[in-house]
């Protein structure tokens, strides 16, 4: 999707018409929130022409789909006034799952206060304080505490667990075969056995540890990131799991590197001598 200047001004134009018609008693953020999402709501149209430059009627089309200004801020302060209606236990309040608001409100300190006591307890436990909020929140909202707690699915819990657990064995399982299968081959082929690695074979030593790890500190993420948090964390989390994944192949790939390079230079030494 590529749009001309022209079509810059004219979604700009709309967006700047909706601002004011929400401007008065509507807090700024909230003005900001429904620009955002309405410049979301044109994107969307646009998305599905393609990565082509769209003519002028096109992107007036995607904007007329959107509503007029003042009937979108309508629908907005619709929607704040219901947020706000529902009280503490609405959406707004909650950053991730909810469960730090809960407890400012059970302990009386302010969210803010929870949160960064969280944080920081998060920074020295790592991937254990990830799992103790998830299990908070499933407690929670077994019992009823959260009303607000947002759509669990099941299945998509259990399949991103699943599939985090079945890529990281799997890099394990390649890798370790892999090198089964260099070593056959050394030995069948070229008649010799492998050479002892010494700091070379780091990996071999290490690929064990180096599993566990990864699923420690990969699967509170995925957890997370399969339950309804919001601002759209989930998203972000469920990135950040398989952005770990990514790493720990590239340190399969470097410990492999590091065994073949051990074995040329160890061959080409026992040549020499």
């Amino acid at each position: 999707m590529r749009l001309t200047q022209k079509q810059e001004w004219l979604i700009d134009r709309h967006l700047h018409e909706v601002a004011r018609a929400l401007e008065g008693d509507t807090e700024p953020k909230v003005i900001d929130r429904a620009v955002a999402r309405v410049r979301g709501r044109i994107e969307g149209c646009l998305r599905g022409e393609g990565d082509t430059i769209l003519s002028d009627e096109t992107v007036r089309e995607a904007i007329r789909k959107t509503g007029q200004p003042e009937v979108v801020a309508r629908e907005i302060l619709a929607a704040a006034r219901a947020d706000a209606a529902r009280g503490s236990e609405s959406s707004p309040n909650r950053r991730w799952l909810g469960v730090c608001h809960w407890a400012a409100e059970r302990s009386g300190l302010p969210p803010y206060a929870v949160r960064a006591m969280v944080l920081l307890l998060g920074l020295v436990t790592a991937p254990l304080a990830l799992a103790a909020y998830a299990l908070v929140w499933f407690w929670l909202r077994a019992v009823g505490a959260l009303p607000d707690a947002g759509r669990l699915r099941p299945v998509r819990l259990v399949w991103r667990l699943a599939i985090t657990v079945f890529l990281a064995v799997a890099l394990y399982l390649g890798a370790k075969y892999g090198f089964r299968a260099l070593a056959f081959a050394m030995e069948n082929w070229a008649k010799r056995p492998v050479p002892e690695l010494g700091q070379w074979g780091w990996y071999l030593q290490e690929q064990g540890s180096l599993l566990f790890w990864t699923l420690f500190l990969t699967l509170p993420v995925a957890l997370l990131g399969a339950l309804p948090m919001a601002g759209g964390w989930d998203r972000t989390l469920r990135r950040v799991s398989q952005a770990m994944l990514a790493l720990y192949a590239v340190v399969i790939c470097f410990g492999l590197a590091s065994v073949v390079a051990g074995i040329i230079l160890q061959t080409v030494h026992e040549l020499k001598g």
